[in-house]
């Protein structure tokens, strides 16, 4: 089950993303519901298997893989305005979750 975000709890979700979001179990265990489907944790996974951190900093990767980081980075944004526009007012959280990830 998924923890809920909430305004006790949201600015210490966002300020782990720079830590250990730019993984699948972490995407999965703080958005709402509304999210799936959005592709998020797909390209999360790409992400991972292609030797990004869980901080999702490239520059820690292999540069051989570069190109395609690139490109799995681009679609992780879409992925992330897709599930942002799944947001409605009573996503407000996750909503500002993706805007989080989008910075």
């Amino acid at each position: 089950m998924a923890t809920k975000l909430d305004d006790r709890n949201l600015k210490g979700v966002i300020a782990d993303i720079s830590k250990k979001g730019f993984r699948t179990k972490f995407w999965r265990e703080y958005r709402a519901g509304a999210c799936r489907g959005s592709g998020v944790g797909k390209y999360m996974d790409l992400l991972e298997k292609l030797g990004v951190p869980p901080s999702g900093d490239p520059a820690k990767a292999d540069l051989d893989n570069m190109p395609e980081i690139v490109q799995a980075f681009s679609m992780l944004a879409n992925a992330i305005l897709k599930a942002r526009g799944k947001c409605g007012k009573l996503q407000s959280h996750s909503r500002d979750l993706c805007l989080a990830y989008a910075k």
